[in-house]
């Protein structure tokens, strides 16, 4: 009898463990403008995992092992230079180490390339000109979806890597 309890205990403290984990590892946030519209609109909510590209310590940022980068077209919560301490912003990955961006007559261009980033790209009509700008070793190009209304690399220049701090993972459908 005392070795089933035993078991049981060490099962629910497993159970525990992991739930808190996962808790810490999956973060919620409500979109707070359209910047990055239409995938992502003002009073969505969205689930970050914290962990899908570092291992961190739970409910923290602080980051344990790299396992993995941020690709094209993910959409990332970072930090940004210019903004307050503990500030999230959710941008959309365009240029990775060593890529070439540039916005020609509102178009999205990377190494040469036109890109539409999964049907997302909102600067076709745009009439600004960007770039080219190649991105540096260990930084990351990103944008808004809707490039009218975002701050994004284009004004505060590549994000170091150590300021992603993780992928949406769940949002809404559209």
């Amino acid at each position: 009898m005392k070795k089933k309890s035993k078991t049981a205990l060490g099962v629910v403290l497993l159970a525990v463990l992991v739930t808190a984990a996962l808790a810490g590892t999956f973060r919620r946030y409500r979109i707070a403008t359209n910047s990055c519209a239409p995938a992502l609109m003002t009073g969505d909510l969205v689930v970050v995992n914290a962990c899908a590209y570092d291992l961190t310590v739970p409910f923290t940022w602080k980051k344990l092992a790299r396992l993995s980068h941020p690709g094209p077209g993910d959409i990332v919560a970072c930090r940004l230079p210019e903004n307050e301490p503990g500030s999230v912003y959710l941008k959309r990955v365009v240029g990775i180490p060593g890529d070439v961006v540039e916005l020609r007559q509102g178009r999205l261009v990377v190494n040469g390339r036109e890109t539409r980033q999964r049907d997302r790209d909102r600067s076709e009509g745009m009439t600004g000109d960007f770039g080219p700008v190649q991105v540096e070793e260990g930084r990351y190009f990103l944008l808004g979806d809707n490039r009218e209304k975002s701050r994004d690399s284009r004004h505060f220049g590549t994000v170091p890597r150590e300021d992603i701090l993780g992928k949406v993972v769940l949002g809404p459908r559209r």
